[in-house]
């Protein structure tokens, strides 16, 4: 029962996420690369087993001892993320991070998303 009241929590998060997205929409760069469609996308997330779809989106969410813990990591994802140049949504909720990917000028979830969340996986894991 508490997973799933956690996965509702997730869900609402990433709604709320995309709502204030569609608000304050960004100047849009040159696209990072297309859409993968349901069949590319559940084939390329073998590799990241950890990562669910939600809507246009993929996310993982992270249990950490405590907030300092996970505080620690978000600051490592976003040099990461810096360095690639990909930024993934981060949320917090004491010791729970999650993260979600989605390319915003594409609409959805590109290979540039699925790199990233290989490479955040190598971080966890």
């Amino acid at each position: 029962m508490m997973k799933e009241n956690m996965l509702s929590a997730e869900k609402e998060s990433c709604q709320a996420l995309f709502h204030i997205v569609k608000i304050y929409p960004s100047a849009k760069p040159k696209p990072m690369s297309e859409l993968l469609d349901e069949s590319e996308l559940t084939t390329a997330l073998k590799k990241s087993p950890e990562w669910e779809i939600y809507e246009n989106t993929i996310f993982r969410s992270m249990e950490f001892e405590d907030f300092s813990e996970a505080i620690e990591f978000v600051n490592t994802v976003a040099d990461l993320a810096e360095e690639a140049g990909h930024h993934p949504d981060i949320g917090v909720s004491y010791a729970t991070v999650t993260l979600t990917l989605v390319t915003h000028d594409e609409g959805g979830v590109t290979v540039a998303d699925v790199e990233m969340a290989q490479r955040l996986d190598n971080l966890i894991d």
